[in-house]
């Protein structure tokens, strides 16, 4: 039986009992484990990003002033140091005008105030 079950359950028996203060601190304590469970919801998921976050951190190779993604078998990139280093966000650089130059459009952007 999950908690809400519970809680309709507790509500029919204040119901019958017409007790109007034990209805209204029932609806309190309701709200109250509402607001738990998103809270723990939201816990969970930045748990779960931190996880995925550490796992990409122990992939990276630097490369030609780059990150690159190591999967164990190919390396996959270029991704911006500055972006990663900076914010914990891959984002993949373009490459540059001149062969084996690389530059991140986000970090250009963000300097001329996008």
């Amino acid at each position: 039986m999950g908690i809400i079950d519970s809680f309709k359950d507790v509500f029919k028996v204040a119901d019958t009992v017409n007790n109007l203060d034990l209805y209204k601190k029932l609806s309190e304590l309701q709200n109250a484990v509402f607001a738990l469970e998103e809270e723990n919801r939201e816990l969970r998921d930045e748990l779960r990003h931190r996880d995925e976050q550490k796992d990409v951190a122990g992939r990276l190779r630097t490369r030609d002033n780059a990150y690159y993604l190591d999967d164990g078998k190919i390396l996959d990139g270029p991704y911006c140091m500055t972006c990663w280093d900076a914010d914990r966000k891959l984002i993949r650089e373009r490459s540059g005008a001149t062969p084996g130059t690389h530059f991140c459009a986000f970090c250009r952007d963000k300097r001329k105030g996008r």
